[in-house]
């Protein structure tokens, strides 16, 4: 069953929703032709969150522990959306968005436990699920082609906003044990709910379209979607011990927080009657979505423009920039009196791209290119008895990119679109660490590499010509990215100047990172000559990329 907001709520959402697209027409009014659209699809979640599921069991003879990686998404679920779309000319247009998404109940992580001494045994298993849903409001600028007597593309991008959101996070954790004489068990069940959280992202989508009469087009629509959100506050609406519901047992302290970016060191939460104060975290909600929808036409039809081959060629673009992280996960820092959240991802900080594209058609191109990116991410945390830890993060990645564009056709300052895959390879993450405690030193470094990152990109950008083959251009562009090494290497330890690394192995210094890792009581000693196992994690890449450079056009 699905938790939906009350009548009351949704009427007060929708007015609001309407409100805003209501607004945009009226700045729109000068259109030559509006449509409405109504359209349904799916979203899956990409740029996931890490997690590890476990099952452990331990026998009289035998113990085993199995470890899966099970990264988790905020994201994915069936969505409905209606949309208004303003032609401006036979080109350019506006575009604004109303979309809901919701995640019927869904296992996320699973532990279980199992004991036996012959005698008597214990069965243990947790499991973690939600339900979501969320309104949403996109508006963008887009760009159209007619690419056949009936078939259009079109592609759009722009800032989306979350106008309500809510979820409901469901634990089970379940444990029996049985002995000769009976047995015995209890069962626990625990609600949360999260109320409405902020949401903030971008998009950027490809439709095709083609028209079943005069005013009607039946049109397919795939779109990358940059999301990141942090609830407000939560709250344990349900607890249950073998059915029976023990929730009015506990103070409004232990059943409902409030979230913030900044807390005192030492906050005043023992108070039954307040809700507890707790720092803010960010999570991950970017999605690849697809719909099949409707469109009803009003107004005057401008015609489109059509191919034309003396704009076909060759070009290359040479931009560089500065990313800004988006869709991270959370970090924590502190000085002597405050604790702090930061959002990071490893997508921040500079960037530099070459894109080769050819125009196929008037406005329309395929593009290929790489681009490079590197950031450094720096915070601090003071502990107790005086120590204080300095952390330096360094991130490289090269990224691949294939994808499509399409640019207005004026003489010129013009807009443009584009969207693709980006392929992440040769990454690496460099964590150090200095601690300066009580007349004593650590630096530790650790190098991760290898895998590859497979995600999107897409934004918008302007083109200034300043010749028939040199234009000017800036654009903003999202990846949507995340990356899990394969391995990581100790590179550095010493303690009060003195290098430790020759008194550590090859398996203490150095890790591989599997999807699933299962070890047993009956597996013999590890090689110390080999690296050591884990279950991978994924680390966050996701960003928004504001740059600019130079286009040099070699065809007609």
């Amino acid at each position: 069953m699905f938790d939906f907001i009350s009548i009351k709520k949704s009427y007060s959402i929708l007015k609001i929703t309407f409100g805003i697209l209501t607004l945009f027409s009226c700045y729109t009014i000068h259109a030559q032709r509006f449509s409405l659209d109504f359209a349904g699809g799916y979203s899956y979640g990409i740029a996931r969150q890490s997690a590890v599921s476990g099952n452990y069991s331990n026998t009289v003879d035998l113990e085993t522990q199995t470890e899966t990686y099970a990264p988790i998404s905020f994201s994915s679920g069936w969505i409905g959306r209606l949309g208004i779309t303003a032609l401006l000319n036979d080109q350019l247009f506006l575009t604004a968005v109303g979309r809901y998404r919701t995640i019927g109940e869904k296992e996320l992580v699973t532990y279980s436990d199992y004991y036996s001494n012959g005698s008597y045994n214990e069965t243990e298993k947790q499991s973690l699920s939600l339900q979501n849903s969320n309104l949403e409001v996109q508006l963008g600028l887009g760009l159209r082609r007619n690419i056949g007597s009936r078939l259009n593309l079109s592609m759009s991008a722009g800032p989306s906003f979350g106008v309500y959101s809510s979820m409901q996070i469901f634990y089970k954790d379940e444990y029996y044990w049985n002995v000769p004489s009976g047995g015995n068990g209890s069962k626990q069940e625990q609600t949360t709910a999260s109320k409405p959280y902020f949401q903030i992202g971008a998009y950027t989508d490809i439709s095709l379209s083609t028209k079943i009469s005069k005013r009607i087009e039946i049109f397919g629509n795939a779109a990358m979607r940059l999301q990141v959100f942090s609830p407000k506050s939560s709250e344990i609406t349900s607890f249950k011990d073998n059915g029976v519901e023990l929730i009015d047992m506990f103070s409004v302290n232990e059943t409902q927080a409030l979230y913030y970016s900044e807390i005192s060191t030492y906050p005043n939460n023992g108070l039954p009657t307040e809700p507890y104060k707790a720092r803010r975290e960010w999570s991950p909600a970017s999605s690849l979505e697809f719909v099949l929808g409707l469109r009803y036409s009003m107004g005057k039809e401008p015609k489109l423009a059509t191919p034309s081959a003396d704009k076909k060629g060759i070009y290359f673009s040479l931009i560089g920039g500065y990313g800004l992280g988006l869709g991270g996960e959370t970090q924590f820092s502190s000085d002597v009196s405050n604790y702090r959240s930061n959002q990071y991802s490893y997508g921040s900080g500079l960037n530099f791209g070459l894109m080769a594209g050819y125009n196929f058609a008037k406005g329309i191109s395929f593009e290929l290119g790489t681009s490079y990116n590197k950031s450094i991410y720096e915070y601090q945390s003071h502990g107790f008895y005086y120590s204080h830890e300095k952390y330096k993060d360094e991130a490289s990645m090269f990224r691949v990119q294939t994808g499509l564009k399409i640019e207005g056709s004026g003489k010129r300052l013009n807009p443009f679109v584009q969207g693709g895959l980006s392929l992440g390879i040769g990454s690496k993450i460099t964590n150090r660490l200095e601690y300066l405690g009580s007349g004593s030193t650590y630096i530790s470094e650790i190098e991760y590499t290898g895998g590859m990152s497979f995600g999107g990109y897409g934004g918008l950008g302007l083109s200034l010509k300043l010749s028939n083959s040199i234009s000017l251009v800036g654009q903003a562009t999202g990846f949507v990215q995340s990356w899990a090494p394969k391995h990581s290497k100790i590179t550095k330890r010493d303690s009060n100047g003195v290098d430790q690394l020759p008194n550590y192995s090859l398996m203490q210094l150095e890790t591989d990172y599997v999807n699933e890792n299962t070890q047993t009581s009956n597996d013999p000693a590890p090689d110390p000559n080999k690296p050591d196992k884990e279950v991978k994690t994924s680390t966050p890449w996701s960003s928004v990329v504001f740059s600019f450079g130079i286009r040099i056009s070699l065809g007609k």
